[in-house]
């Protein structure tokens, strides 16, 4: 049998916990039938700072150095228990938020 196809699906946002509007709905959807389909299948979002709550045993597995130590670094963080990867960007997303993240109820 072969091995399942392995798929990283980057996208802004993440419903429930991020969104402007279908974007973050597709990206909470999709991984999951793909998922349900067979394939191994990981998110990748902005660490926004609703989902590092959501997230909150997050580890870093991984540091990506800004390049000439112009940029903060980015860490990639997994989820516990979930295919999420995220990149919180050295806190510049610190204050920043999408849709409900951002506070912004949804018509």
């Amino acid at each position: 049998m072969a091995a399942p196809l392995r798929i990283l699906y980057v996208a802004s946002e993440l419903a429930p916990w991020s969104k402007t509007g279908g974007l973050g709905d597709v990206a909470q959807a999709l991984p999951q039938a793909l998922a349900a389909a067979g394939a191994d299948v990981r998110v990748l979002v902005p660490a926004y700072p609703g989902l590092r709550k959501a997230f909150s045993e997050a580890k870093q597995i991984l540091e990506l150095p800004g390049p000439g130590g112009a940029l903060a670094s980015a860490r990639l963080l997994e989820a516990p228990g979930q295919p999420t990867l995220s990149l919180p960007f050295g806190g510049l997303l610190d204050g920043f938020g999408v849709g409900q993240d951002a506070g912004v109820a949804e018509p």
